[in-house]
């Protein structure tokens, strides 16, 4: 159960006690605020983070290769020089994900190519 859960619980079951129902909705409003200020701080970067990718696919692109795996993305300048500004280091994990992402989304603009076990990625 978690504890939004068990706040709802208390509320409910504790309709009468005005203590316990105030307790109750101080520790949501708590809950709602902490929730909201992390989605947004991550949601902010990691669209900073699918610009830069996508802007480094469309400059490694030339008329010989227009498809790049991760590693290859992961090496162009822009992230590398992302990773030492800000002191965090992108893993091909993180990059996978927001790539993803970016494909699972209502206007992808990173498509995906699937040969053998190898995933390559490009512009649409």
């Amino acid at each position: 159960m978690t504890k939004r859960e068990t706040l709802n619980y208390l509320k409910e079951t504790y309709e009468g006690d005005s203590i316990v129902v105030e307790f109750a909705n101080h520790e949501l409003e708590l809950l709602d605020k902490k929730n909201s200020n992390r989605s947004n701080k991550n949601s902010e970067e990691d669209t900073k983070i699918t610009d830069m990718i996508v802007e480094a696919l469309g400059n490694m692109t030339t008329n010989e290769k227009s498809m790049f795996t991760i590693t290859e993305i992961l090496g162009y300048t822009t992230l590398k020089d992302y990773v030492c500004e800000n002191g965090k280091a992108l893993s091909n994990s993180k990059v996978t994900a927001l790539v993803r992402k970016d494909i699972e989304s209502v206007n992808p603009r990173i498509v995906n190519v699937k040969t053998g076990k190898v995933s390559t990625y490009g512009l649409v």
